[in-house]
């Protein structure tokens, strides 16, 4: 194999013909420690946000994070554990919550803490890898400070969840730094350290993957031919098979049994037949071409009907993303000997988007955010490069454009992040920017219904079955607002059209439970109780609910059984051991009643119930 060229400095890339000087003489490191600073400066205003969206879902609700001594089955259960289990596997992202977890509970400050310092490293990896690419600082310096500053990467910052992306991307970028390295300084040192990042990134985030590709954008360049750049990116990638392996069997222990669910709401081109679906997966990777390249309308939500499905190849939608993916594919392979470190930004970011951007196969959404967050290192380094170019040319221009952008991205991240406070306003800015997300609407209702504005709340669940009419979740709510009203009728239409929607939903049936048992039809109120439980079988709060209805219908060994498996997932709960107790009681079984009952009286003196039960055992014994 013909030996490749590299330059005096030691780069990836050949230097451009007419490389321009260097605006920015320092030296390298401190245009790593620039990037790094500004990243964390562009989102200190995060510190004061609370947990926002699916926050609360993955931090405050997730039992894996409430001890460190649960590490172990952080290792072995999916992403979102018990809440919602799918083939999404993200353990380091989940043991770094159980760290902060022991550190602060569920405040919200040590969180986007991390997220922050993470924010920071990021672009300064990012930096250096620009340097080592391309051996100019003034690039790397400009593609480190527009990764910070990118408004983007607003998601996988302010919201805590976004922590996989950035663990991912730090771990990805690092490898990449050690394999920018240039290769007579290679060792099994430097192997096994990139080695060992590589297995992190695919713990934090399965789209760490993207770094095989990206070795052969590596081999791949000037006049280098493709057969013999794919043999060279395998020869890199041995060293990746081990912790590959290892993921793979890690993976496959924990998700046994899981497939990864691709709801229509979430990603409705994946219910689409060929070619729809393809053709509506271009239009989106427009949009994530259009928002590296304007990030100006941002959302949290992209779900039915934010991103309509394409009918016709005529779509516009359609035709600007297959124009936003053919010209820039073309510019890079046709340039990437004259315009080496553009062409592998473009590179760069298509083999990492496209991917997770459902145009081979689907994925749990049709676009998100923060799935540019490592993709769009491809695109700032590409704009570096274009800039630095410009400056080259015209000086005064050149650098007025880059400062211009700089900032206006900064100026939208600094108005962005406060945005991800709560959901209220968070939700508020996705429909005051003309979100059509149905989900978007919803979840702006509850917010408002958790704030009290009951009629806010109700127009948005209104707007939101205008888009879905098919949206479980909303019909609950909106029944809640009927029987809170007195509309029993209205109520009960929500709820049941929910249930029919998606059978067993737990909150429509446990609401119907109610409404049956206040009307006196306790059969029915069991019947809906018992859906409930088996929808949602980990939920104590409905083992207790329907464990006091079996007990007041006199079956208290019924009963039993369910206070039991209510302990099993919340052993400090005394409802759950008041009923137990009481159900022991009731089967003549005081012996075993007594410790539970003393426990209840010792644990909540001044509560009558508990300290009744405990007279009546201690009786009945003493009998």
């Amino acid at each position: 194999m013909t030996p490749r060229r590299r330059s005096a400095a030691g780069t990836l890339f050949s230097p451009s013909p007419s490389p321009s000087p260097s605006p920015f003489p320092s030296p390298s490191p401190v245009a790593v420690a620039a990037a790094a600073v500004a990243g964390v400066v562009l989102h200190l205003n995060t510190l004061g946000n609370g947990l926002a969206y699916d926050d609360r879902l993955v931090v405050g609700e997730n039992p894996l994070v409430r001890s460190l001594s649960s590490l172990g089955a952080v290792f072995s259960s999916p992403y979102w554990g018990d809440i919602r289990p799918d083939a999404l596997y993200r353990p380091l992202t989940i043991a770094t919550y159980c760290v902060n977890y022991a550190l602060g509970g569920v405040a919200p400050f040590g969180y986007h803490l991390v997220n922050v310092v993470l924010a920071g490293l990021v672009p300064g990896l990012a930096a250096l890898l620009a340097v080592r690419l391309t051996g100019r600082t003034d690039v790397g310096l400009l593609a480190g400070l527009l990764f910070a500053s990118h408004p983007a990467h607003t998601e996988a910052v302010a919201g805590v969840v976004g922590r996989a992306e950035l663990l991912s991307a730090a771990f990805v970028l690092g490898a990449l730094v050690l394999e920018a390295r240039p290769t007579d300084r290679a060792g099994p040192a430097r192997a096994a350290v990139a080695a060992l990042l590589f297995l992190c990134a695919l713990l934090s985030k399965e789209s760490a993957a993207v770094l095989l590709p990206v070795l052969f954008l590596f081999e791949w360049r000037g006049r280098e031919g493709a057969f013999r750049a794919a043999a060279a990116a395998a020869t890199r990638a041995l060293k990746y098979a081990a912790p590959l392996a290892v993921y793979l069997v890690l993976r496959a222990r924990a998700l046994e049994g899981l497939g990864l669910a691709v709801h229509p709401a979430d990603n409705p081109a994946a219910a689409e037949g060929f070619p729809w679906s393809t053709l509506t997966a271009i239009k989106a990777f427009g949009l994530y071409a259009g928002k590296t390249v304007l990030p100006v309308s941002l959302s949290p939500d992209y779900s039915f009907d934010a991103i309509r499905v394409v009918r016709t190849p005529l779509d516009p939608g359609f035709l600007a993303g297959l124009f936003l993916l053919a010209v820039p594919l073309v510019f890079a392979i046709r340039f990437r000997a004259k315009a080496p470190a553009a062409s592998f930004g473009v590179l760069f970011f298509l083999a990492a988007i496209l991917p997770f951007a459902n145009v081979f196969f689907p994925i749990g959404t049709i676009l998100g955010e923060r799935l540019l967050y490592l993709p769009s290192f491809g695109a700032v380094l590409a704009l570096a490069a274009i800039l630095a170019r410009a400056r080259a040319a015209a000086p005064a221009a050149g650098s007025a454009a880059a400062a211009l952008v700089l900032v206006l991205f900064s100026a939208r991240t600094l108005l962005r992040n406060p945005e991800w406070r709560d959901d209220r306003t968070l939700f508020l800015a996705a429909v005051r920017d003309g979100s059509r997300s149905a989900r978007v609407h919803g979840n702006l209702g509850i917010a408002h219904a958790q704030a009290g504005d009951i009629g806010r709340a109700e127009a948005e669940f209104l707007a939101a079955l205008e888009i879905d009419p098919d949206l479980a979740g909303v019909l609950v709510h909106l029944g809640s607002i009927h029987y809170s009203r007195g509309q029993r009728d209205e109520a009960r239409r929500a709820w049941e059209r929910a249930a029919k929607i998606e059978p067993g939903n737990p909150f429509a049936e446990q609401n119907l439970s109610v409404l049956a048992r206040e009307e006196g039809r306790m059969a029915d109120a069991e019947r809906h109780l018992s859906r409930a439980v088996d929808a949602s079988p980990r939920r104590p709060d409905l083992l207790r609910e329907l464990g006091d209805l079996v007990l007041g219908a006199g079956r208290p060994a019924d009963a039993l059984a369910h206070y039991e498996a209510a302990l099993v997932l919340e052993p400090g709960s005394l409802e759950a051991r008041y009923g137990l107790a009481f159900a022991l009681h009731a089967l003549g079984r005081d012996r075993e009643a007594l410790p539970h009952a003393r426990d209840l009286a010792r644990r909540s003196p001044e509560t009558e119930e508990f300290l009744r039960l405990l007279k009546e055992v201690e009786a009945e014994i003493g009998r």
